[in-house]
């Protein structure tokens, strides 16, 4: 809510409620659900969430929880508004339907460096059973990193 819109609330439904820092705590108790509503998740370190953009308390959730929504909120206001008048719950149920749909199995460029991270800190044993799965002679690999190499190249084919 900007200035002129809180004025003309307080002026048609009287002062808004605030909550003190003191208030706050037995507020949070007072509020806090069995799961985080944004996790499905207990709750160990319980956040009071608010709206940034009207100050409105929405609840308790989980503090990694109330971490990702703010930063959410806060880049919605500060560059994801200037480019669509989506409101952020419509931007967010198009996020999550651009997650899940279907798509070729095709890897970004750096993903291989993932994977032969992952790869490395797999047990040596563990690394030369996938490769001898994968039909990888393996007996000039002698360290990890070239392990990693070899088994990137076999699951993968460079497009052009």
């Amino acid at each position: 809510m900007n200035c002129e819109e809180i004025t003309s609330y307080v002026l048609a439904c009287g002062p808004i409620p605030r909550l003190t820092a003191a208030s706050l705590k037995q507020w949070r108790s007072n509020n806090l659900p069995e799961h985080c509503p944004i996790t499905g998740e207990p709750i160990y370190i319980a956040h009071a969430d608010h709206c940034h953009q009207d100050g409105r308390m929405r609840g308790v959730i989980e503090g990694a929880a109330n971490t990702f929504l703010g930063k959410i909120e806060n880049h919605q206001a500060s560059r994801m508004a200037r480019f669509t008048k989506r409101t952020l719950p419509d931007k967010l149920r198009l996020v999550a339907d651009y997650i899940e749909k279907e798509s070729p199995l095709l890897w970004h460029p750096n993903h291989g460096r993932k994977v032969k991270n992952r790869f490395k800190r797999l047990k040596r044993e563990k690394q030369l059973a996938l490769l001898t799965a994968l039909g990888v002679s393996s007996e000039e690999l002698t360290n990890s990193a070239a392990r990693a190499d070899a088994f990137v190249n076999a699951v993968t084919k460079k497009e052009k």
